[in-house]
C-alpha cells in the first residue's frame, strides 16, 4: 500500500513481542507489517461499528469471515 494524500502518517510504539507476532502474521499473509497493522485496525473498527449498529459498507472496511457470517 503506497502513501497517498488520503493517508496520514502516525508513529506507533508497540512492545517488541507484539511487533514480532504481527511480523510473523504478516509474513504468513504475504504483507508488510504496516499493511498487516492496517488490516488489523480496519477489522477492529468494523467490529466496533457493527457493535453499535452502524453500517460497514465502504471499501475501506475490511470484514473477517466471522463478521460477514454474523
Amino acid at each position: 500500500m503506497s502513501e497517498s494524500s488520503s493517508e496520514k502518517a502516525y508513529r506507533l510504539r508497540i512492545p517488541e513481542v507484539l511487533y514480532d507476532d504481527i511480523e510473523k502474521w504478516a509474513e504468513e499473509e504475504v504483507r508488510s507489517v504496516n499493511g498487516q497493522i492496517i488490516i488489523i485496525l480496519r477489522d477492529a473498527v468494523a467490529r466496533w461499528k457493527l457493535s453499535r449498529g452502524r453500517k460497514v459498507e465502504t471499501e475501506e472496511d475490511i470484514l473477517t469471515p466471522e463478521l460477514v457470517a454474523g
